[in-house]
């Protein structure tokens, strides 16, 4: 079972994932890019807090 999991995780992160990213670019443009910048893909990181936004 673990196998199948790093199995997907690989596929979906050479495979699907570049293709999704380019789409998400394609619609949101600079938008997109300074999300992708500041949020990981992968390990999450505890925001700064002067980059909360306030609603």
């Amino acid at each position: 079972m673990i196998a199948y999991a790093v199995a997907g995780s690989m596929l979906w992160n050479y495979a699907i994932r570049p293709l999704e990213e380019a789409d998400l670019k394609q619609r949101f443009g600079e938008e997109f890019e300074r999300y992708r910048e500041t949020v990981r893909c992968w390990i999450p990181k505890a925001p700064k807090v002067g980059k909360l936004r306030k609603p």
